[in-house]
């Protein structure tokens, strides 16, 4: 088997070729975006309203169907086991937060500051690009940018308990330590 044979040499290849296709990436515009986004459940904002509003899946619903089909996943939270921090020899299921498009520290200075009205912009002008109608798009963007921003906030709160708990478990330690004194 020469080099250029291996599978991996022609998916790159491949997706170079793409890459470098101007007039196909033009002609196919949106759709493979569309297309990807069709098996897990495709964009609410793109699609028609309905009387009474369309039963989405619940979180992990959406996080099983991402991973389903090779998409990444981990978008409202990630789940996985690690080791414990305060006994090494056992392991723990930790929930990770998501990654939010801002930091937490900008999403938390409101609505009206520059960088959260700029993030807000390019939101809905991606909607708008993928045929949301601009007013929906505006609509729609906003109450995601609040869901992050809730997200935000609820994510401060528990860096704060956690912060707290660190503090109270180092001065039981220290306080054992002065007993040995």
């Amino acid at each position: 088997m020469q080099d250029d044979d291996w599978p991996t040499y022609q998916l790159a290849r491949d997706h170079f070729r793409a890459c470098m296709d101007k007039e196909g990436r033009e002609e196919a515009g949106v759709r493979p975006m569309l297309e990807a986004l069709e098996p897990v459940g495709g964009w609410p904002v793109l699609e028609e309203e309905e009387e009474g509003g369309r039963r989405y899946p619940q979180w992990w619903q959406l996080e099983e169907r991402l991973v389903e089909t090779g998409l990444t996943a981990g978008h409202i939270v990630s789940l996985g086991v690690v080791i414990d921090a305060r006994y090494a020899d056992r392991h723990v299921l930790r929930l990770s937060p998501p990654k939010l498009g801002l930091s937490n520290k900008a999403l938390l200075k409101g609505s009206a500051h520059e960088t959260t009205v700029h993030y807000l912009r390019k939101m809905v002008r991606a909607a708008v690009a993928f045929g949301a109608p601009e007013e929906r798009a505006r609509r729609e963007m906003s109450r995601a940018l609040d869901f992050e921003r809730e997200l935000a906030r609820v994510q401060e709160e528990v860096k704060e308990v956690e912060k707290v708990r660190a503090k109270r478990e180092l001065l039981a330690k220290v306080n054992s330590c002065l007993k040995m004194i």
